[in-house]
Parts: C-alpha cells; sequence; structure tokens
C-alpha cells in the first residue's frame, strides 16, 4: 500500500523534470513571441509614414511649380502695365535718348527683377537702353517686334539664352502710338529667370533638390541650386524631359543619370502661343525619407533596448522562480532514492505547485 504514494510521486516529478527541460528557453520564447508584435507594429507604422512623407513632398512640388507659375503669369502681366505707361512717357514718345535713359534706368531700379528696358524706332533702331550700349543695335528682325507693330498691342517673345549675362531671357514689347494711331516704334522688357532664386531659397526642399527650366527643345534655361553650369545645355534625363514635353503637368518617380531615385514634379510656365517654358523639380527619393528613416532607427533602439532587456528579465526570472524549486526538488528526490530517508523539503505555506509537489514529497519521505 506503500508503494502508491512513491509510485504517484515519483510520477508527478518525473512530467514536472520532463516539463521543465528547456523551461527557460520556453519562456524566452514566449517573451521573443510577445514582442513580435511590437516589431510588426513599428515596421507598419515606418511604412505608412515613408508613405505620407512621400505624399507631402509631392504635394509640396506641386505646389512650388503652381506658385512659380502664378508667379510667372503676374510679372508678365505687371509688365504689360509698366510697357504701357512708358509708352506714354514724352521722352519715349519724342526719342529723346538721354531723357529717355534717365526715365528708364530709374523705371529698372525700381523692378530690380528685369534685367533691361529699352526703345525702339518704327525701323527697329535701339534709341534708348538701360544696358550698356556699345554698338548699334536693331531688333527689326525679331518676331516680338513684328507682333507689337502689326497687332499695336503686347507681344511676348521666346525665352533665349542671352549673350551678355548668360541668362535665360523673355522679351515683352509694346507699341508707341502716335496721335494719329501709327506705331512710331516699340519700348521693351528683358525678364530673366533670376526671380527664380528666390522661391527656391524659401522653399523647404529637401537636400539634394533641383530646380530646372527647360525650353520646348529640352535645353536648360535655368538650374537652381547647379546655376550657370547646366545653362544652354540638353537636360540630361532624356527619358524624363520627354514624357514632361509629353504631359506639361503631373508628377513622376525615375532614375537620373546617375542612377539616383527621384521624384519629378513639373508644370507649364505659359508667357504666349510661342513662349511656353517647363519648370521641372527633382526631389532625391531618399531625402523624402530622412525623417521616417529618423524616426524609425530611433524607435528600432529603443525597442532592441526594451527586448534586451525583457529577455534578460525572462532569463532571470525563470531562475529565480522555477529552475531554483526545481533544482531543490530534484537534489531531495536523488537523497532519497539514496537511501536518505531523512530528507525533507521543508518548504513553509505557499499555494503554489511546487509547494504542492514539496508538500506531497515531505508527506511521501515520512511514509
Amino acid at each position: 500500500m506503500r508503494s502508491i504514494p512513491f509510485f504517484n510521486f515519483f510520477a508527478g516529478l518525473d512530467v514536472l523534470l520532463s516539463k521543465s527541460r528547456g523551461l527557460r528557453i520556453r519562456v524566452v520564447g514566449l517573451t521573443i513571441m510577445a514582442l513580435l508584435p511590437a516589431f510588426v507594429l513599428m515596421i507598419f507604422t515606418a511604412s505608412e509614414s515613408r508613405r505620407k512623407a512621400v505624399i507631402d513632398i509631392q504635394e509640396n512640388a506641386i505646389r512650388l511649380t503652381e506658385l512659380v507659375a502664378a508667379n510667372q503669369q503676374q510679372l508678365i502681366d505687371g509688365s504689360r502695365d509698366i510697357l504701357i505707361t512708358l509708352a506714354q512717357v514724352p521722352a519715349v514718345q519724342n526719342q529723346d535718348r538721354p531723357a529717355c535713359l534717365f526715365f528708364l534706368s530709374n523705371v529698372l531700379m525700381q523692378h530690380p527683377l528685369y534685367a533691361n528696358f529699352g526703345a525702339a524706332d518704327k525701323s527697329g533702331n535701339v534709341f534708348c537702353m538701360t544696358l550698356p550700349q556699345r554698338i548699334p543695335v536693331n531688333i527689326a528682325t525679331e518676331e516680338y517686334f513684328h507682333q507689337a507693330m502689326e497687332s499695336l498691342d503686347f507681344s511676348i517673345s521666346k525665352y533665349q539664352i542671352s549673350a551678355t549675362n548668360s541668362q535665360a531671357i523673355i522679351t515683352l514689347a509694346y507699341p508707341i502710338i502716335d496721335t494719329l494711331g501709327q506705331p512710331q516704334g516699340i519700348v521693351f522688357a528683358n525678364l530673366d529667370l533670376r526671380w527664380l532664386g528666390q522661391f527656391t531659397s524659401a522653399a523647404t526642399l529637401p537636400k539634394g533638390s533641383i530646380l530646372r527650366v527647360i525650353d520646348p527643345n529640352g535645353i536648360t534655361l535655368a538650374s537652381y541650386p547647379n546655376g550657370e553650369i547646366e545653362i544652354g545645355k540638353v537636360m540630361p534625363d532624356s527619358a524624363i524631359v520627354q514624357h514632361v514635353l509629353d504631359e506639361n503637368v503631373g508628377l513622376i518617380q525615375g532614375n537620373d543619370v546617375s542612377g539616383v531615385s527621384r521624384l519629378y514634379a513639373f508644370t507649364l510656365l505659359k508667357a504666349s502661343s510661342n513662349s511656353d517654358i517647363h519648370m521641372i523639380i527633382s526631389i532625391p527619393t531618399e531625402a523624402a525619407f530622412t525623417e521616417s528613416n529618423r524616426n524609425l532607427q530611433r524607435n528600432l533602439i529603443a525597442l532592441t533596448i526594451g527586448a534586451i532587456a525583457a529577455l534578460i528579465t525572462a532569463w532571470v526570472v525563470t531562475q529565480f522562480f522555477f529552475l531554483n524549486q526545481v533544482n531543490a526538488l530534484v537534489n531531495v528526490t536523488q537523497r532519497l532514492s539514496t537511501g536518505d530517508l531523512t530528507v525533507r523539503t521543508n518548504w513553509k505555506g505557499g499555494q503554489g505547485e511546487f509547494d504542492q509537489l514539496a508538500r506531497a514529497f515531505d508527506d511521501m519521505a515520512a511514509a
């Protein structure tokens, strides 16, 4: 009859030992499984952050292109008003060169975005110009001159690279009309693309971004921050250029000639029917993710530190709360099996499974 408690106890102890094998590894594994959702959530959050970053960059780039297009139209409209006023000035109508030059110089000082103001007679001879005029200048062959003289209205030239300052300029002209309504010449203004510089300085574009303006042939008319290095040359990203010329307005993603992935936002800067140009803002794709990558790295470091602390805690706690009790039970059991019938666990109180097993061992040993 006394063999039954021994049998039941050793059977229970054997089950306990078999379950306790690798207990520490199992606890650590459970800890890792508990941490997995946090890692998954972090990755999902980072993915959403990157997606939002792309959307924000796209919206900012498109907003900037729209702002530049609106500003150019505003400048052109303002040029029309300025030239209409200049065409009524007596010094201009009378072709009084000294008085005209003095007046136009003051106008240029008040409107620094313009590169030049001038006036020409009906034969195209420029009799007054704010830029230094070392030799006689005749513009009779220029298309904008013929348009202004024939239509008796405001005309706009195509963008051209100026030989004077290597800047892309557009010429805006208005006819000088006498009291009989006959054209006596034109007043004109040269507007270059330097005004784009203030937009790139104020815009919050990521590092490595480039703003370019190209003509219908893909020739670079302006480039920031690359400056005059690219002006007058074909934009190197031929596939992007063709897409821009075909679509006029939009946003695409592609690789530049160096293989760098970029976002390209572009719009049409429409001055007149024959002076359309395109502005392109290219942004390195990776630069768009700088903030989200920084947040991901910070969160990953914090979560890794937390995970290491949790695993160390699980390792230590397993030893303290489980393995010490199991090892103690195994020790007294081995002593009992060698014939030491006086051995006892002497555990006091407690309602846990190990406490119950200890009391069962003591009862068995006593029996």
